[in-house]
């Protein structure tokens, strides 16, 4: 399951200041192939009348649990979909702001600005945590060092 083939978001409007719409599309192989997954696991469980627990015809399994298998790979594809367009909004909003108010910054500074910016969006980091966040936000080429030691903002960076 590659990240390119299974997850596609895209925002459709804003409805409000407070309110955006989301669209999520996942690919239907990926959702078969967690379904056929999820149909192996009840086929190891299954108990019907005339067949031992475990030896229910694959066909059968299908019947029976088939539409539930289903829905359980469509939600679990949706809510990974939703948790990566979640995680890419937080990112942007946090650098947004923190590179609103300055255009480039120096290590420390930076550090500074990302535990206050996070903070605007929930997430608590410690001096370790920003270390560990500038690091992912550098190797996703989210920031950039540039001018020697100063990092800017790349508003086009894909999570």
């Amino acid at each position: 399951m590659t990240e390119q083939e299974t997850v596609k978001t895209e925002e459709v409007a804003k409805v409000n200041p407070l309110e955006r719409t989301l669209d999520l599309v996942v690919s239907y192989a990926s959702a078969e192939e967690l379904t056929e997954k999820a149909l192996k696991n009840y086929g190891k469980n299954a108990k019907l009348p005339g067949f031992r627990k475990g030896h229910v015809p694959a066909a059968q399994v299908r019947r029976m649990y088939g539409m539930q298998a289903y829905d359980e790979a469509i939600n679990q594809l949706v809510g990974e979909a939703w948790q990566k367009a979640a995680s890419e909004q937080q990112h942007r909003i946090a650098l947004e702001a923190a590179f609103g108010l300055k255009e480039e910054y120096g290590y420390k500074d930076l550090e500074t600005a990302l535990i206050k910016s996070y903070m605007s969006v929930g997430v608590k980091l410690n001096h370790q945590k920003a270390v560990s966040l500038i690091t992912m936000l550098r190797n996703k080429r989210m920031i950039v060092q540039e001018n020697g030691r100063k990092y800017t903002f790349k508003p086009d960076f894909h999570y």
